[in-house]
């Protein structure tokens, strides 16, 4: 495995990296590796989308936590937002772990997915979506 930079952190050998060239399927056959082998630890699962190992020690930690659900993503914003929208619900519901380096543990964050409504959503999609088109529907070619 590569090191990341000096630090640590190891990368995986099964990582998905993005390139302008990067395919749907590339992107589709980590997705299902990653779904496929999630971490169990202390009867907690965490899938890791990262490109990045996990760090065993730090993920023994998790027993504390509320939730035993828990979501590490992938880094590249952009490739996440599309990954996360084909996720099964039951891993959109997991918490998101982000790994603090200095601390040498993980941070969870709770899931905005699973603790917001459907209903909440849609009234915000809606709601931002009339704001675009009230301040640059024009521009985008929205208003005739």
């Amino acid at each position: 495995m590569a090191e990341a930079n000096s630090s640590t952190t190891t990368y995986r050998d099964d990582g998905l990296y993005m390139t302008e060239d990067t395919s749907v399927d590339e992107v589709i056959g980590f997705l299902r590796s990653c779904i496929e082998n999630p971490i169990e630890v202390d009867g907690n699962i965490v899938w890791n989308f990262s490109t990045h190992e996990v760090n065993e020690e730090a993920l023994e930690e998790l027993s504390s936590k509320e939730q035993s659900r828990f979501v590490i993503p992938y880094q590249v914003t952009g490739a996440w937002g599309f990954m996360f929208n084909l996720l099964p619900e039951q891993i959109k519901d997991g918490e998101t772990l982000v790994y603090d380096q200095t601390k040498g543990r993980y941070m969870a964050y709770r899931s905005l997915h699973r603790t917001t409504t459907d209903e909440r959503i849609n009234q915000v999609r809606q709601d931002l979506s009339r704001r675009m088109v009230d301040n640059s529907g024009e521009a985008l070619g929205l208003i005739d």
